[in-house]
């Protein structure tokens, strides 16, 4: 370790740019804050605007806030821990940040499988494709504004990937995807003609529902998460936990390789 002193911001971004170039394999900077990793993200890229850059930022807020984290930037984080999962070994830059490193992250299991992809021509069902976004953690409206929203409107599906730059409307003609096109968020209009589209889960965390289950006077809990060989007794375990009586349970699991349970209990 060579200790640096008084060198002129932008120095870091240089050296990182020299560095990967006597590297093969990947170059990780931890950044102070996130203002220092927007500011080295541009530098980078002016030093070396070839050089892929992945940043993947900490949450806006603390892990047990009541408020959840800001919908673009857990899409962001998304879709820099699905790059890295795909190709880990690849010659790129990963900027993150103190309080990202100190963060845990989601396994690798729960990113796999986890995405979809769709191509122009390819024969698929609207209502499959909006119950896998809804179980990824897309929130449904009746306008796509942000990031992880999507809407059905007949034979067109309106989506904002996480991570994507601009949402994509799919246009069907019967069971055909006859058209993926970039639009605007603010006025609606279709634009870009694309032939695939990548979908990235929108959340983070595995997703849990409750709901009142009238006909046993309980509580119904949905978790959708990453299918493991323990998940069912650990779920179970944690209700025994906190002195809840499960009255029904039930297991399902998802070609993708992952799990819908719902128990049914009484506190």
């Amino acid at each position: 370790m060579i200790p640096v002193y008084g060198a002129p911001e932008g120095v870091d971004a240089l050296v990182l740019v020299r560095r990967l170039g006597e590297h093969s394999g990947p170059v990780l900077h931890i950044a102070r804050d996130d203002t220092r990793l927007a500011a080295l993200s541009e530098e980078i890229a002016f030093f070396g605007p070839e050089i892929e850059i992945i940043s993947l930022p900490a949450w806006d807020c603390l892990p047990y806030d009541r408020v959840s984290p800001n919908g673009a930037l857990v899409a962001e984080r998304i879709s820099a821990l699905s790059r890295l999962q795909a190709e880990p070994g690849k010659k790129r830059i990963i900027l993150t940040t103190v309080n990202a490193a100190l963060q845990k992250v989601t396994p690798r299991s729960a990113l796999a499988g986890a995405g979809l992809s769709l191509a122009k021509g390819e024969s698929v069902s609207l209502s499959d494709v909006a119950a896998f976004l809804e179980a990824d953690g897309y929130r449904r409206t009746g306008m796509v504004m942000d990031a992880g929203e999507f809407s059905l409107r007949g034979g067109i599906l309106d989506v904002f990937p996480a991570g994507a730059s601009l949402p994509v409307r799919i246009d069907m003609f019967g069971d055909e995807i006859e058209s993926l096109r970039h639009f605007s968020p603010e006025t609606q209009r279709s634009g870009e003609s694309i032939s695939r589209l990548d979908f990235h889960p929108a959340s983070e965390l595995p997703l849990v529902a409750t709901r009142y289950h009238a006909q046993a006077g309980g509580t119904e809990f949905l978790v959708y998460t990453a299918d493991r060989d323990d998940l069912f007794a650990r779920i179970c375990g944690f209700f025994e936990h906190i002195n809840f009586n499960i009255v029904e349970a039930k297991i399902h699991t998802t070609r993708q390789g992952h799990a819908l349970d719902s128990f049914v209990v009484l506190d």
